[in-house]
């Protein structure tokens, strides 16, 4: 009753009376289950152990099954991938040879490759699995859409309309229920839309989340709403709604103590400020979660390494920015993915320019181009272009004002007002340079 009403927290304590009464032994399974998934709406580190316990205690296969893969998304949330890997893998081997138990094996496969691949460490386990599975099925239950699903998820495409289209056909829709409590539900389809160069797409998918969390009550969902409508604000350069939305996130997240979510948050935050120019600020937040160095070898922080490249060339710290955007390619790279979104290749040549370096510049980023124009977003495209143009190593001015031009044709008219006003700026000063100031003005003053 009370997780209907959405006070989960109010459950979680109902639940840990009754675990502590204690419960019938028949039934102690049942309310350390109940237990465990009321933690994990709240993303709380303690589902993990509860759901464990309520794993071992069980008889019955098919709720073993279930209870898996239940387990397997908490220590996946917690970060323990490892261990989501582990858990799964053996209760695959309990129902596999089982045909009345076939539904709960495509939710525990499906489980499997969203646990695995998102870790460096257990990636090459489940590499291919899903895809496999997948080729066989036709889409006609639940579990069928689920692996289905997840498989397009793992392997979109090279283009971006591709990826756009794998993200729309996900089996999970924030309108059906997940075969796991999710409270961060749709930040991941966001997300890919985001990467697609689909940002109204994007926007639909938060308002969506915000209203399933006015429905619910559930202070998580909401937090987890705010955080990604600031990201898409971010991501078209409505740089004051962007920062005052990850900050009432990071607000409700801490609030919540769901510590690993805040700590993927505050990058984004961390760069609404610095493009603000509140650069010591962002350098604080990054330093107040313990973010300034090393980070886990997990996709959930790649966008850190990326925000946190662009922080250190805003500080002129370009040495200290190389690293991180080649950090992050070494990641794509083991990940095995091309996509030119984030567009490590070309902010690492902006890293080297600044480090008067123009032809590694030039070398990289005329590597991205051909990615970028397979992935087709005006985004991709005019940041690479740009780059491109201002790694121009033979000081030929006119070719530098071409590229210029060329990434500001790309971005007018589009939803990207951040960057179109990075390369309005840099298409100004290349002007002035050449002795063309009403050209240059004209170009500063849109």
């Amino acid at each position: 009753s009370a997780r209907s009403q959405g006070v989960p927290e109010r459950a979680g304590a109902l639940l840990r009376r009754a675990l502590a009464e204690p419960p019938e032994p028949a039934l102690r399974a049942t309310v350390l289950r109940e237990l465990g998934a009321t933690e994990l709406t709240l993303l709380d580190g303690a589902a993990a152990a509860h759901l464990g316990e309520a794993l071992a205690a069980e008889r019955d296969p098919a709720q073993r099954a279930e209870i898996a893969v239940e387990l397997g998304f908490a220590h996946y949330t917690a970060g323990s991938h490892g261990d989501a890997v582990d858990v799964l893998l053996a209760t695959i081997e309990e129902v596999e040879s089982d045909p009345r138990l076939r539904e709960q094996r495509l939710r525990l496969e499906g489980v499997l490759a969203l646990a695995g691949r998102y870790d460096l460490r257990t990636e090459t386990r489940v590499r291919g699995r899903v895809a496999r599975l997948a080729a066989g099925l036709a889409g006609e239950t639940p579990g069928e859409r689920l692996v289905r699903a997840v498989a397009a998820s793992e392997s979109p495409g090279e283009t971006a309309a591709e990826l756009a289209r794998a993200t729309e056909l996900a089996a999970w829709s924030l309108d059906a229920p997940r075969p796991w409590p999710d409270p961060t539900a749709g930040v991941g389809e966001a997300a890919m839309f985001l990467h697609a160069g689909r940002p109204a797409a994007a926007a639909e998918v938060v308002e969506r989340i915000v209203a399933q969390a006015a429905r619910e009550g559930s202070q998580i969902r909401y937090a987890m709403g705010l955080a990604t409508r600031g990201v898409v604000a971010l991501d078209v350069g409505d740089l004051r709604t962007a920062e005052a939305e990850l900050a009432t996130a990071l607000d409700a997240l801490a609030e919540a103590r769901a510590e690993r979510m805040a700590r993927t948050t505050v990058a984004f935050h961390a760069m609404a400020l610095a493009e603000r120019g509140a650069l010591d600020r962002a350098e604080a937040a990054l330093e107040q979660h313990g973010l300034t160095g090393a980070v886990p070898e997990q996709m959930l922080f790649n966008p850190l390494l990326f925000m946190r490249g662009q922080l250190r060339l805003a500080q002129r710290r370009a040495v200290e920015a190389e690293a991180d955007f080649r950090e992050l390619g070494r990641r794509h790279e083991r990940w095995e993915m091309t996509r030119p979104s984030p567009p490590w290749r070309s902010a690492c040549a902006l890293a080297l320019i600044a480090q008067g370096e123009p032809a590694q510049a030039r070398v990289l980023a005329a590597a991205e181009l051909p990615l970028a124009r397979r992935w087709d977003t005006p985004k991709a495209i005019a940041y690479t272009t740009r780059a491109l143009a201002l790694a121009d190593a033979d000081g030929d001015g006119d070719a530098r004002i071409d590229g210029l031009t060329a990434a500001v044709a790309l971005l007018d008219g589009t939803p990207w007002r951040l960057d179109r006003a990075r390369a309005r700026v840099d298409l100004g000063g290349a002007l002035r340079r050449a002795g063309q100031r009403r050209a240059a003005r004209e170009a500063l003053a849109l």
